[in-house]
């Protein structure tokens, strides 16, 4: 038989069922217009109920941000977190009003101020005063949702078996700065709210019962707390309990339950807005309108129900039979079981479905298996991150290169989530990842990753973007490729072409490069930067007396200095032989640039030690010091590079060991043009140090 013949016979049984039903209940609309009465009659009467009970919390509400707002309450709180002591008139002024406010509050059972420390600074009780709060932490938390109102707290008393039922309020007290100086908590026994709820009965058939917005309730006559996984009376109703009490609003009765079956009843809920309690009641629908409809129908009903039921699962069974078996044979294929094949019976279409499968399946085994086949053979790891499940696939010579271990196959426990990358890297990591996961469709970056020997490397990650029919991302494939010999490779030439061999610092070459790009930059924003050519005075001696080690030791020393100086604020370089040049940009001022001056010729002169023949040495170095400015003396670096090495040179001939400022290119003097700020007195100084030195030689 053809599927669309059992599909027809299917509807049939489906259509004459429900007709001759229908037929046989005549009383359905009759009982449908006395559950929607009932419904109705529920709904207002919960609405009033919560209204009257939402009024006392109110109250409550206003009372407390009375006082909180209260000026002299603000500032008590403030003061009493500050060294000074309070006044005890002061603090008997807020004891009463205190006082005040729990003896004419009904309920109340306590009211007192809490510091930022959690001590009790005011009370209604004298004795609690100084009592430090170990909660004060989740108080302060509570005071900022739910209007600041706590669930139910049940108590036992010492003396007796019997159990209270109380609530508190916290509100945050602030000062004018609007900085949270502490909290007004208030204690309150159910009492305050007993009057208005006492009278919640609907009728004989119906439940009602006050439930806070952590599940725990009071059932009628709310004298009997129970925990919500604890009550019994509501045990049919656990699931929309559930649902309710998560919602923001109240759920309209129409979302209740109606005719279910297996859960005979109507259900119905009012929110307090003032702190998210519920009123709630459940009503045996059965009952309500059992003498409206008679015994009979019920069972007529139920009767009814059961043939229907048993028909259907029947018809249904022999219609779905050929479609588990094919789910079951895939469920099995996803567990590993390759060999399960797909038995159509009979001569439907299921047979041909099964036959199509079949083959689909076996194209895909291989072409699974030649893929496997290439990626095992290939030195790049691949990966796969299914982006719907969040699952993450990749190679098995993955652990080849790296050490990590997921601690599952999610993407947030993956290597691509938790891998170890050098910092300078991860920013940049983050950031393509970032992209590619939200709307990037190819990423592509070189990143140096810890590898399984502890050092970091450099790898390629290459990955695409796959979408599904619906236009959606379902999965990144990619490669991570091991480019680290090669990359080394190529920063070791980087490396040799852009800095000197001797001293690691930029080369002739690559300095004047670096200085062309500051000199258009300083034009361009009117910055104050500056070059200084430095040339070491008498270094021929530490070749000629100390060995040419010794000489290449007071190159690396100069070179290691000029580096820390220019650090964040610049760039040296070896200009050639004993000629060193380092550029500082953002000066404030032109004396800056004489000071920077000072502290080298002042670090190079407290020298250095040197195993010379196996006796340690000190050397002091000295050095010339011209210092150009880039604006101030051209606009191309022959002219900024001629202005310092002419001052360096004047150094020179004066005595050595000193520094000195170009001239600008219309002749002006920069240290005599601005004698009056610092820079005078640091090149004074500077000027007669060296005098003093030459006399002493």
């Amino acid at each position: 038989m053809k599927v669309k013949i059992k599909l027809i016979s299917v509807m049939l049984v489906l259509t004459l069922i429900p007709f001759f039903s229908l037929l046989v209940v005549t009383n359905r609309q009759t009982y449908d217009l006395a559950l929607s009465s009932k419904q109705d009659y529920i709904n207002s009467f919960m609405v009033q109920k919560a209204g009257d009970v939402d009024n006392v919390f109110k109250d409550i509400i206003t009372s407390s941000r009375q006082i909180i707002n209260d000026e002299a309450v603000r500032s008590f709180a403030e003061a009493s977190n500050g060294s000074a002591s309070l006044s005890p008139q002061f603090q008997h002024n807020i004891n009463q009003t205190l006082r005040h406010l729990t003896q004419f509050k009904q309920g109340a059972l306590k009211s007192m101020i809490i510091n930022e420390s959690g001590i009790v600074v005011a009370s209604s009780s004298e004795n609690d005063i100084g009592e430090l709060i170990p909660d004060y932490e989740e108080l302060a938390a509570r005071s900022l949702i739910h209007s600041g109102f706590s669930p139910f707290i049940q108590t036992r008393s010492e003396e007796s078996s019997n159990t209270a039922v109380s609530f508190y309020v916290a509100k945050s007290i602030y000062n004018n700065s609007n900085e949270r100086q502490g909290i007004l908590y208030q204690y309150f026994s159910i009492s305050g709210i007993q009057p208005y709820i006492d009278n919640m009965r609907i009728d004989r058939h119906s439940i009602v019962a006050l439930m806070d917005y952590e599940g725990n309730i009071l059932e009628y006559p709310f004298r009997t707390f129970r925990s919500y996984e604890d009550n019994v009376n509501f045990s049919d109703a656990l699931e929309q309990i559930g649902s309710i009490i998560n919602h923001d609003i109240a759920a309209p009765i129409d979302d209740m339950v109606e005719s279910d079956s297996r859960f005979p009843k109507i259900f119905c809920n009012q929110t307090i807005y003032s702190n998210n309690w519920y009123i709630i009641s459940i009503t045996h629908k059965e009952n309500a309108i059992r003498d409206m409809l008679g015994r009979s129908s019920l069972g007529i009903m139920i009767t009814i129900g059961v043939i229907c039921t048993l028909l259907i699962f029947i018809c249904s069974s022999a219609f779905t039979r050929p479609i588990e078996h094919i789910v079951r044979v895939i469920d099995k294929k996803k567990k590993g079981d390759i060999g399960a094949p797909f038995k159509g019976k009979g001569n439907d279409e299921f047979r041909l479905i099964c036959d199509s499968l079949n083959g689909i399946l076996y194209c895909l085994i291989e072409n699974e298996q030649r893929f496997r086949s290439i990626v095992e053979m290939s030195d790049n790891i691949t990966f796969e991150i299914n982006l719907k499940k969040n699952h993450v696939l990749i190679s098995g010579n993955f652990n080849e290169k790296f050490a990590f271990r997921p601690k599952n196959d999610t993407y947030e426990e993956s290597f691509f989530k938790n891998l170890r990358l050098h910092k300078d890297d991860k920013f940049r990591y983050d950031r393509d990842f970032a992209k590619i996961m939200d709307v990037e469709k190819v990423l592509k970056g070189e990143y140096r990753i810890k590898n399984i020997y502890g050092d970091f490397g450099w790898f390629m990650i290459k990955g695409m973007k796959f979408y599904d029919r619906s236009k959606k991302p379902e999965k990144i494939v990619g490669v991570i490729v091991d480019i680290d010999r090669e990359k080394k490779s190529e920063m070791t030439l980087l490396q040799r072409a852009n800095y000197d061999a001797l001293t690691k610092i930029y080369n002739r070459e690559n300095f004047l490069r670096s200085l062309a790009s500051a000199i258009e930059d300083s034009h361009m924003n009117k910055t104050l930067d500056a070059v200084m050519f430095i040339d070491l005075d008498d270094f021929k001696g530490f070749n000629d007396n100390y060995s040419h080690a010794c000489g290449d030791e007071v190159l690396k020393f100069v070179a290691d200095t000029l580096k820390e100086i220019s650090f964040e604020r610049g760039f040296a370089g070896r200009f050639g032989g004993d000629e060193f040049v380092i550029c500082l940009t953002n000066l404030s001022i032109f004396g800056d640039a004489g000071k920077v001056a000072h502290d080298i010729i002042k670090i190079l002169g407290d020298g250095f030690d040197f195993d010379h023949e196996g006796t340690m040495t000190h050397h002091a170095v000295r050095c010339s010091i011209g210092i150009a400015f880039l604006r101030e003396s051209g606009r191309t670096v022959d002219d900024v590079m001629a202005a310092a090495d002419m001052a360096m040179y004047d150094i020179k001939k004066k005595g050595k060991s000193n520094f000195a400022y170009a001239k600008t290119v219309d002749g002006l003097d920069i240290c005599n043009a601005h004698i009056n700020t610092s820079t005078s007195t640091i090149e004074s100084e500077n000027r007669e140090e060296p005098s003093e030195q030459a006399e002493e030689e």
